[in-house]
């Protein structure tokens, strides 16, 4: 049988195009983003906003440079939300799956208005730019054709019954004579709230969008390997919140440990940046 001959740089190519591929972190990092404005119903007993989630994986060796890298998305879903003011449940969810698919400043600024009843709301979205400012040099000819679709689609205003689950349209100038059946709250209100609201609910979990181990994603979350705080949240709420409270003060133990095996910058590191996530889980037993 003839041998075959590998040129070096055949070699070295194939290389570099697996470690360009591999240049992401084995970590996922969670994020959301709350668009102005928050609105509550006249009473303060529920609460509607809509908000993009997304999960993606932070580059990493020379995947950085030269100007940081680029992340890799993997998850990234915009929702309207109705909750209960008082008690944080989700009554419901209204997935916005168009607006996902859009890329460009559509998605980055939308703006939206709402307003509703104990059942109905109503709701206008629209880009802050307005729909006529869309560069055709931010766009592939499929985000154009995307963008035309859903500026059409979102000409009129939509009305949601949250209860049925029941969507239509009215004409937008109608929605004018229901604005004053609702009140805005402040981006910093709507971010509190939504703190204090389990990540599952507004569509972030963390076993779903990153099939893991649920050992890998506890020791990443103790060990501080993965530096989104969210995502340690979702690892907190989601999988140690689950466990028994032997095991969770067994959890508390390994990093108790861990912080002792540590000296100078590296203990006092650790015991700074753990020290959320220690309580969060001490909270739990």
């Amino acid at each position: 049988m003839p041998h075959l001959k590998i040129k070096s740089s055949t070699v070295f190519f194939i290389a570099l195009i697996f470690t360009l591929v591999s240049c992401h972190s084995g970590y996922v990092s969670l994020d959301y983003k709350i668009y102005p404005d928050a609105y509550c119903n006249n009473d303060s007993s529920l609460v509607a906003f809509m908000i993009t989630k997304k999960a993606f994986q932070k580059p990493k060796g020379i995947a950085r440079f030269p100007d940081g890298g680029q992340s890799k998305t993997i998850y990234n879903k915009t929702d309207l939300y109705v909750f209960n003011f008082k008690n944080k449940t989700q009554l419901n969810v209204l997935h916005l799956n168009d607006l996902s698919l859009t890329k460009g400043h559509t998605l980055a600024l939308p703006i939206i208005e709402i307003s509703f009843t104990d059942s109905i709301l109503f709701f206008h979205i629209s880009p802050i730019t307005g729909w006529n400012n869309n560069p055709k040099t931010d766009h592939s000819a499929s985000d154009s054709a995307n963008i035309k679709n859903i500026k059409n689609l979102y000409s009129k205003t939509f009305v949601w019954n949250f209860y049925n689950q029941k969507v239509w349209q009215i004409d937008t100038l109608e929605f004018d004579s229901y604005c004053s059946t609702c009140t805005r709250i402040t981006l910093t209100e709507a971010y509190n709230f939504v703190k204090k609201v389990p990540l599952e609910d507004i569509g972030l979990n963390i076993m779903d969008i990153f099939p893991k181990s649920k050992k890998d994603y506890i020791d990443e979350t103790i060990y501080l390997k993965n530096d989104s705080k969210i995502s340690r949240r979702a690892v907190i709420e989601q999988i140690i919140a689950k466990l028994s409270k032997n095991e969770i003060r067994g959890i508390l133990l390994q990093m108790d440990n861990h912080l002792n095996s540590l000296d100078g910058f590296e203990r006092t590191s650790y015991e700074f940046y753990s020290k959320e996530t220690y309580e969060q889980i001490q909270a739990l037993l």
